[in-house]
């Protein structure tokens, strides 16, 4: 534009200097419309009043153009503002979605918990060509006292019962649940010192399998809802080791009563493939070790499979609930009792609840 304008500026003014001295002052007082207009005038030299419109219309043209820039400013402001709203709500949005939950439990020695302890059982034995329904229940009030944490967050906890009943076939009269001290992990894993089940009590306690967890078992590390994991587990029952398959799923967020609590779900398989040495767990089936032959035994072979789910307090980082079913196919198989040795296939379902108390 600007080589255009040097060419055209002379050649209009050369011709029209004697004829159009008026008119020229009006146009170098606005250069930008004497250059349009010299141009123009070349081609029609008799329009002198060209002139004194395009001096005022300049005038109103830097009125109307005045504001565009304004409001472009402001867009620009408005943008911007809406841009930054719109990255602040993203980056809010991720870093929320990132953090997850840490649903790992912690202990601290004398912490109490007090829950309502059910088992239900119902199986069906088999031996010898001939089956026999069980359907039993064992309900008690049930305390879990911490005796002391190691430097893991594993926890050694006390497991008393009290106001315990037993219901078989219909009838209920009251029992005993022998106490049992165990070990608690922080991902919710329970081992006894002794190998003995937790969830059996007195009826069925060695049919029990994986059942005797008292938790589904929790992910390492922080998760969302519908996060997945799976993880494989060592334990011991009834003084055998015995892996445990864990596949966990976190459900959602649920109030209980006051308390905000994820819930998650495990399901697990475990194989039954461990001998009882009945005279060790005698109080199980509400024996005395003396009345149990000192070589009796139960080898068990076979396979349970499970799912629990549990409400976890994530303020406080402890079990609220739980609700527990295990599926179990089996044959015990018993030997060093006089006249009683012999198979004995167990097969059915053993669940197991715990609300609070």
């Amino acid at each position: 534009m600007s080589e255009d304008e040097s060419k055209g500026t002379p050649g209009g003014s050369e011709p029209e200097s004697p004829e159009s001295g008026p008119p020229a002052p009006e146009a170098s007082t606005d250069p930008a419309p004497a250059a349009a207009g010299t141009v123009e005038p070349s081609a029609e030299p008799t329009e002198p009043s060209a002139g004194p419109a395009e001096a005022t219309d300049p005038t109103a043209a830097e009125a109307t153009e005045a504001p565009p820039p304004r409001r472009s400013t402001g867009r620009i402001v408005a943008a911007v503002v809406v841009a930054v709203l719109v990255v602040a709500a993203a980056v809010g949005f991720l870093l929320t979605r990132n953090q997850g939950t840490a649903l790992a439990l912690s202990y601290a020695p004398g912490q109490t918990s007090r829950f309502h302890f059910a088992t239900h059982e119902d199986l069906t034995l088999s031996s010898g060509g001939q089956s026999f329904p069980v359907d039993a229940t064992v309900s008690a009030d049930m305390q879990l006292r911490v005796l002391s944490v190691d430097s893991n967050g594993t926890a050694t906890v006390r497991i008393t019962y009290s106001n315990a009943t037993a219901t078989v076939s219909g009838r209920t009269q009251s029992t005993t649940i022998p106490p049992v001290t165990a070990k608690m992990t922080s991902n919710g894993q329970m081992t006894t010192t002794s190998g003995a089940p937790i969830a059996g009590g007195q009826l069925g306690g060695p049919f029990t399998g994986g059942s005797s967890q008292l938790s589904a078992i929790l992910p390492s590390g922080s998760v969302r809802v519908g996060d997945t994991w799976s993880k494989s587990l060592s334990t011991t029952i009834f003084g055998s080791p015995v892996t445990i398959s864990v596949h966990g799923t976190f459900l959602r967020k649920e109030n209980v009563g006051d308390v905000d609590a994820a819930v998650i779900r495990t399901t697990t398989t475990a194989p039954m493939d461990y001998t009882v040495k009945l005279a060790d767990y005698a109080g199980l089936f509400g024996l005395k070790s003396s009345q149990v032959p000192p070589g009796a035994e139960m080898a068990f072979s076979g396979h349970t499979s499970g799912t629990a789910t549990t409400w976890i307090d994530t303020g406080q980082k402890k079990m609220v609930k739980t609700s527990t079913t295990e599926f179990v196919d089996a044959t015990a198989t018993l030997s060093g009792i006089p006249g009683g040795t012999g198979a004995l296939g167990i097969k059915g379902t053993v669940s197991l609840t715990l609300t609070p108390a």
